[in-house]
């Protein structure tokens, strides 16, 4: 039996309903406000263009105009299912039972999987204490506040009517960000839309006021391949009051670390500025922390298979990874080392596809070491 999603069935006769909320709230607050839905419960929205999720404690910045399907979650039942055992009318006690016959079942495999680290409590004291050391690292005061000033030289970029991203100040008023945010508005080598670029979208309104710069010309000097960066020039001063282009960071790149903590300055959704402390995954490590990711999905051979060839090909070979959460919004990101370094160009996430879904994994940067040996 289908759960009720509406208040009046009549809404059933719409394909879509335009649902409104103010930046800031969460879409589970946006769905409540609106009045027309029941209570949802679980549920996940997917962009029908792309089939990205949508989690119901994620802001709405970023999302407007686009479109969703939902999809209601009963999460014990889904695993009981899955396990070949089916449960109906909600009965607590025999949801209880099922879930006790399973568990030594379920603990004799999950210690199977960290065999190489001993124990499955050894694997989570192990994930503590690197949580812990990331933590640590960047919660040093002079740290933060070197972080904070080279996050001044980082924008949000927005093509009208399109989407938003992320970029940062390469040299004079060049900005570098990520070519898949122009992919349908370039034609011989100039931009076909207007772009604009803020540095102070770090406060919300109205306690704050937002200076942009305008394309200094359409000229875009891109590599929409394996690297996927672009370079294009801003004017060098914004409107209104006329501020100046912030200092470039090519003087603080760096190498590619192997391993170690690092941190992302960016706008992921469209919101106003996050940082995110990361740890790097090491080459040799990627396959174990995707197949750790995938949940339920992790014993089905073809889903591995596919992953594991993924893993493989380029653009993964010579790029750095980690988790994170800065994903839509946040490509074009500057990613800085320990010493206020930026190493990387944010770039995407590695994802597997699972019943006409996608399914986000990890993270990866693009080298700008790689990238200016290009440029």
């Amino acid at each position: 039996k289908s759960k009720k999603l509406f208040i009046n069935t009549v809404f059933k006769t719409f394909k879509y309903l335009r649902v409104y909320g103010e930046k800031g709230i969460t879409v589970e607050e946006a769905l409540k406000r609106d009045g027309r839905f029941l209570d949802l419960g679980n549920f996940e929205l997917f962009n029908i263009k792309d089939n990205f999720h949508t989690k119901p404690k994620e802001k709405v910045d970023g999302l407007h105009e686009k479109k969703f399907k939902s999809e209601i979650n009963d999460k014990i039942s889904a695993v009981l299912q899955q396990r070949g055992t089916s449960v109906t009318g909600g009965n607590i006690e025999e949801i209880s039972k099922r879930l006790r016959e399973q568990y030594p079942d379920l603990k004799r495999l999950m210690e199977s999987r960290f065999s190489g680290l001993g124990s499955y409590e050894k694997a989570l004291d192990l994930r503590r204490e690197d949580f812990g050391k990331i933590e640590g690292t960047f919660s040093e005061v002079h740290r933060i506040m070197k972080m904070l000033e080279l996050g001044k030289s980082v924008c949000k970029v927005i093509v009208e009517g399109k989407v938003e991203g992320t970029g940062f100040v390469l040299f004079d008023n060049f900005i570098l960000t990520n070519a898949h945010l122009f992919i349908d508005c370039i034609e011989e080598r100039k931009l076909t839309e207007d772009v604009y670029f803020t540095f102070d979208y770090v406060e919300p309104l109205p306690h704050a006021k937002y200076h942009y710069f305008k394309l200094a010309d359409r000229d875009i000097c891109y590599n929409n391949d394996d690297l996927d960066y672009a370079i294009v020039q801003i004017e060098p001063r914004s409107t209104p009051d006329q501020l100046e282009v912030p200092p470039g960071l090519l003087k603080k790149f760096g190498k590619k670390p192997a391993n170690g903590h690092g941190c992302i300055l960016g706008h992921p959704g469209g919101a106003l500025k996050k940082m995110d402390p990361i740890c790097i995954i090491e080459k040799e490590n990627r396959e174990q922390a995707v197949i750790s990711s995938i949940g339920n999905h992790r014993d089905d051979w073809f889903v591995l298979y596919a992953i594991k060839n993924g893993l493989k090909k380029e653009p993964f070979a010579d790029v750095v990874t980690y988790n994170s959460f800065m994903y839509h919004g946040a490509s074009g990101s500057p990613v800085f080392d320990v010493c206020g370094r930026v190493f990387g160009l944010h770039t995407a996430g590695f994802h597997y596809e699972f019943n006409n879904s996608k399914h986000r994994l990890i993270e990866f940067a693009q080298p700008v070491r790689n990238i200016f040996k290009d440029f």
